[in-house]
């Protein structure tokens, strides 16, 4: 029992060490929350990183659009009944690759030919139809969040392309997405371990949080 309630403080230290951010919590008439960046645009349609005016010289922008990493919601504004600022960001974790960041760029994608699972260390190979056959690049996880994890371009033997995409974490096996954390992160240290709790802790796994937990605690009993 007393080993459970240590085990439950370390939880809420590591829970309050997140600071608050810039991000948003909009609450609908409905009751339903969403949490992210937000902007106001005059449509759905309309390119949501330099919105136009409408209107003459009044910009109307009666939807709402609210950016978590992995998508954007647009909801109407009427239907907005408050906006609460400053709500607690999700932890990065990053990860080191060879990313390719100049050199060709992919515009679009045709019919998925297939994709290649992550190995262990976090690289696979997409392929898809194009207007010359089919193309194969090369990508790798870059970043993982407890909502989305970054997919980029990488340099390979394959033609370079600059690319940058999101999927959504609890797309990766469990077991593999550990092993890819693994092979990147400096587990020896102790504040890289506790990162990947609170990265469990954030993404409500808490049974995977309590596990990673205990074994900081053996590894590094100071």
């Amino acid at each position: 029992m007393r080993d459970r309630i240590s085990i439950l403080l370390v939880f809420a230290l590591i829970a309050g060490s997140v600071g608050p951010v810039s991000g948003k919590t909009v609450i609908l008439k409905n009751g339903m929350e969403l949490q992210g960046l937000t902007d106001s645009v005059p449509a759905i349609g309309l390119n949501v990183l330099n919105p136009a005016a409408v209107g003459g010289n009044v910009n109307l922008s009666p939807v709402v659009v609210i950016d978590d990493g992995l998508r954007r919601t647009f909801v109407p504004k009427k239907q907005v009944v408050d906006v609460r600022a400053d709500v607690e960001t999700l932890d990065r974790i990053r990860i080191r690759q060879g990313v390719v960041t100049q050199g060709n760029v992919l515009g679009g994608i045709g019919d998925i030919l297939g994709v290649t699972p992550f190995d262990n260390w976090g690289k696979r190979t997409f392929t898809s139809q194009s207007s010359k056959g089919s193309l194969s690049v090369f990508q790798g996880i870059t970043e993982v969040t407890p909502v989305y994890t970054r997919v980029q371009g990488l340099k390979s033997g394959l033609t370079p392309y600059v690319w940058d995409m999101r999927i959504a974490t609890s797309s990766i096996p469990k077991k593999k997405l550990r092993t890819i954390l693994g092979n990147h992160l400096d587990e020896t240290d102790p504040d890289v371990r506790l990162s990947i709790v609170q990265f469990y802790l954030q993404s409500e796994r808490y049974g995977d949080a309590e596990d990673e937990l205990r074994i900081a605690i053996r590894d590094f009993p100071d």
